[in-house]
């Protein structure tokens, strides 16, 4: 069977410039031949059920996650004395249908201000990199936040 591949013009500059010590086929059958082996492993693991066990797994420890982060933010909003950061942080609930909850993350790193440090929001308990990399926990916490806020509000309409 032939076989055109196309390549971008600087590559094949350099391909033109090494011709003689590359075998174009050999390579190009052994770049196919890897892709099929890792498309057959991949077919193997859903067929297995592999990939459906990861992703509950995932969805098991991203709702940990979400759910440590809501009492946390709930904690840290009743602890706090500045009204105008709980609402910061509460006013990212908006941006919940239109951000990743990793985008979510890096906008309450952002929304804490400079004086706020992540110490003193999540104790010692958490860092910043791990906050970050466990981005359901950001969607949690800005949920509890929010949920005090609601509270407080409503109460003061009553």
């Amino acid at each position: 069977m032939n076989v055109t591949v196309y390549v971008p013009e600087e590559l094949g500059a350099e391909i033109n410039k090494r011709r003689d010590a590359l075998n174009l086929s050999e390579i190009f059958q052994g770049a196919v031949e890897t892709a099929l082996a890792r498309l057959e492993m991949l077919d193997d693991a859903t067929d297995s059920g592999g990939l459906e066990r990861l992703r509950a797994s995932k969805e098991r420890s991203d709702t940990a996650w979400a759910e440590r982060g809501e009492r946390e933010g709930m904690r840290w909003a009743l602890r706090g004395d500045d009204y105008d950061e709980i609402v910061a942080v509460a006013q990212l609930r908006e941006l919940f249908h239109e951000r990743r909850d990793d985008q979510l993350a890096e906008e309450l790193v952002a929304a804490r201000g400079e004086d706020w440090t992540w110490e003193e929001v999540y104790g010692k308990r958490h860092s910043e990199e791990q906050i970050t990399n466990e981005p359901a926990y950001a969607r949690g916490f800005i949920t509890g936040a929010g949920e005090v806020l609601d509270r407080l509000n409503a109460s003061e309409g009553s």
